[in-house]
């Protein structure tokens, strides 16, 4: 995915979510890899390599740079696993390209939130917006790519939440600790 169709992506998933998981799942996708390497890894990159900027290039924050990528990509793997490993139990749509969709997507928010809270450290407001927006893009995504059964959707959209809250929650707090950790080195 080009820089221009990603700005167009993030923008329709802002603007007019509900049409643009439509177009979303006529997406043809092979492989799970693809949504990460095309979408996940340029924002998750963007997002590192601005908090590296604002700070300064300097060795210790390089080290710093590196857990957060680390941090970024594991709770987007995880998460991706347990949305699919989750999707049977709630009579949904068992495939992990449509996870990896849905969790890479909505996972925008939260990213970009990260990545404008580097600038300004006041801005700690962003986390709580970005994870409102995930929220209602997962809302409005799990109907549309993982197919659960009416009378579960509203549970295993409320699981995901759940789970993206809390491994977010974790990364976040793991790279206050290890931003403060490697600014005193």
């Amino acid at each position: 995915m080009d820089f221009k169709k990603l700005v167009i992506r993030i923008k329709n998933l802002f603007l007019r979510p509900k049409s643009e998981w439509l177009v979303i799942e006529e997406e043809p996708v092979y492989e799970s890899q693809e949504i990460i390497r095309d979408y996940a890894l340029p924002l998750i990159f963007a997002t590192v390599f601005w908090e590296l900027v604002v700070v300064g290039i300097r060795l210790k924050m390089v080290y710093f740079a590196i857990v957060n990528f680390t941090l970024l990509m594991l709770a987007l793997f995880l998460t991706i696993s347990l949305v699919y490993d989750l999707s049977t139990r709630f009579q949904s749509y068992a495939d992990r390209n449509a996870a990896a969709k849905l969790v890479a997507y909505c996972s925008t928010p939260l990213w970009l939130a990260q990545l404008v809270q580097a600038d300004v450290e006041w801005l700690f407001l962003m986390k709580p917006i970005g994870f409102g927006l995930a929220a209602y893009l997962y809302h409005t995504g799990v109907p549309i790519l993982m197919k659960p059964s009416e009378s579960r959707r509203a549970a295993y959209t409320t699981t995901i939440l759940l789970i993206v809250l809390t491994i977010n929650a974790l990364v976040w707090l793991l790279l206050d600790g290890a931003r403060r950790f490697f600014a005193n080195l």
